[in-house]
């Protein structure tokens, strides 16, 4: 049960998700010699390990692959069970938390505007001189996974005009938007659907003024109205904004 679970989140959320995707340079050599053999060896350590951990819940596929890794013995089943290495770092998990949180943000950023993966794009990043100095040494990390031609780490100041922005981990995030969006055609698309919400908007506040639908509907249908006019309002309010954003 839960054993399984956790061991499911870290092969999957942890070790593919994130160590393999940065350790693709380095096994690819772009790093030297040195740094692919330290990349391989860590993949082939943790792996061991979680085939091991694994066993018990999956014992013919863990024993299958691990037969195919460097070993000793002649099955998982004889293997010695894992230990806690005591290998810790606070400051490493730290560093890696926050670049993790950052490129996350900037991935979800992307995927709202809905930019292809392939193209790259700029990210000026403003945080403290502490946090610029952990980004900076992740720098080419982070520009990978994130899709990025250019990072740029600024003080914390006045934040750049045309630009999609967000907030993680104490970074100011932003991303211009002629990298992600043609601005023409997304300024004509928002002032299409800033008059077709307030068509919308009319419709439902002049439907809710009409002494006869009051009178005669259903206190749910009438409730449902309010919601719906609460929900243009609002996206009005979020289309104007966005608007004003994009015209500064």
């Amino acid at each position: 049960g839960e054993g399984a679970r956790v061991l499911y989140e870290f092969i999957w959320n942890e070790l593919c998700d994130w160590y393999i995707e940065l350790a693709k340079p380095r096994l690819y050599g772009k790093h030297g010699e040195d740094s692919r053999y330290v990349a391989q060896y860590v993949l082939w350590y943790v792996l061991k390990g979680a085939l091991e951990l694994l066993h018990p819940y999956m014992p013919f596929i863990t024993e299958e692959i691990w037969q195919n890794l460097p070993h000793e013995g002649d099955t998982i089943m004889l293997a010695p069970w894992p230990h806690p290495s005591g290998l810790t770092s606070p400051t490493a998990e730290k560093t890696m938390s926050t670049v993790m949180a950052l490129i996350t943000e900037i991935r979800t950023m992307r995927s709202e505007k809905q930019v292809p993966p392939g193209r790259k794009i700029t990210a000026i990043c403003q945080a403290s001189q502490e946090v610029q100095e952990i980004l900076a040494e992740s720098a080419q990390d982070i520009m990978n996974l994130a899709g990025l031609e250019k990072l740029s780490l600024e003080d914390v100041g006045q934040n750049p005009t045309k630009a999609l922005s967000s907030v993680v981990e104490g970074i100011s995030i932003f991303l211009p938007l002629a990298d992600l969006v043609d601005l023409d055609e997304e300024l004509k698309r928002i002032k299409k659907d800033l008059e077709g919400t307030q068509r919308e908007l009319q419709r439902a506040e002049d439907k809710l003024k009409n002494e006869g639908f009051i009178t005669k509907a259903p206190p749910h249908v009438i409730e449902k109205e309010k919601e719906k006019l609460e929900s243009y309002r609002s996206t009005m309010e979020q289309l104007q904004a966005l608007l004003q954003e994009m015209q500064r």
